[in-house]
């Protein structure tokens, strides 16, 4: 008999990468501003930045955060009830001009499943 198959769990965020754009921190470094959709289809509110962690990368390292003036970046730490979406900005400091890619996965998880993923040129 066939093994009945493993029940796939239903993801408990929903995450875009929708945008990027290419400005600098406050200390004139150059930096780029990723937006993101967040929706909540868990059974808790949480915020953006304890439910999904998004990555930016530059020749396969992690970027840093960068701290950009024109950004709500309390957007990340404000709670989401189940059901909502919101609209978070992260910011992140270049390495220099190659393309970045932009991944997002929950933060905690057990299998690190990418919820999106996204590759912009920044040059």
């Amino acid at each position: 008999a066939t093994q009945p198959e493993p029940e796939q769990k239903a993801a408990k965020y929903a995450v875009t990468i929708d945008d990027c754009a290419v400005t600098e921190d406050y200390a004139g470094a150059p930096a780029i501003v990723v937006t993101y959709t967040f929706t909540n289809d868990s059974d808790k509110a949480v915020p953006f930045m304890t439910a999904i962690s998004a990555k930016a990368f530059q020749n396969g390292v992690e970027l840093d955060f960068g701290v950009v003036a024109d950004i709500d970046s309390q957007s990340a730490m404000n709670e989401i009830k189940p059901g909502a979406t919101t609209t978070v900005q992260q910011a992140y400091l270049l390495d220099d001009q190659s393309q970045v890619s932009v991944e997002c996965t929950e933060l905690i998880s057990f299998d690190d499943t990418v919820l999106a993923e996204k590759t912009f040129d920044v040059a």
